[in-house]
């Protein structure tokens, strides 16, 4: 939507002038799309089972796009509505804002589904690791929540596991983390889906020790 905030509607009623207006809302919708580029972490710095986690379940191509294009909208909308007070005709800068927002229309509803699955990536602790792994529907989701912390959603069907989840457990004085894992077939990396290719991950990475 393409809103002026209540603060920038009380400065302008307060001082007046449609230039006021203008450069409120354009450093408003600025703010706001530099505040979600902000809030995404970079991914060239993060460790690399989460950068290959986060290209699995959102394609980091399309996230590093994505940003790119909100970061040319926050600094073209604010230029925008410089050039239309310039040149005398500050009204035709709201309906200019307006395209720019509409033309990242698809970005911004992209990035609200990244974020949405990203925050579901577990926080891996550097402790010693066991990542279960197996076919669909064998019991592995039932046999961590026996031995674990974990509360994976276990039922009496296939796939019910989607990504990867944790739990711990404590064996004489030393903290275990274990991995629960979407059910593998036996097939090529080329084949498998976005659920096996989170498991095959968490056995690249994280596995000190894998119980099939």
């Amino acid at each position: 939507s393409f809103r002026m905030g209540s603060e920038a509607k009380k400065k302008v009623k307060g001082e007046g002038g449609e230039e006021k207006m203008v450069m409120a809302a354009a450093d408003a919708l600025s703010r706001d799309l530099k505040r979600i580029v902000k809030k995404f972490p970079s991914i060239g710095r993060l460790p690399e089972f989460y950068r290959e986690l986060a290209d699995i379940l959102v394609s980091v191509d399309r996230l590093k796009n994505s940003l790119a294009s909100l970061d040319w909208a926050s600094k073209k909308i604010p230029q925008v509505a410089r050039e239309c007070i310039r040149g005398g005709n500050p009204r035709s800068a709201l309906g200019r804002m307006a395209s720019i927002v509409k033309k990242i229309d698809k970005e911004l509803n992209f990035l609200r589904s990244a974020t949405r699955k990203l925050k579901e990536i577990p926080a891996v602790e550097d402790v010693p690791t066991i990542v279960v792994a197996g076919y669909p529907n064998v019991g592995k989701s039932m046999f961590i929540a026996k031995v674990s912390s974990a509360k994976p959603k276990v039922a009496a069907y296939p796939f019910t596991t989607k990504g990867i989840s944790l739990g711990h457990f404590a064996r004489k004085g030393v903290r275990y983390q274990i991995v629960d894992t979407p059910g593998l077939f036996d097939r090529t990396l080329a084949e498998r889906n976005v659920h096996e290719r989170q498991a095959v991950l968490s056995l690249k990475h994280l596995a000190d020790a894998i119980l099939f």
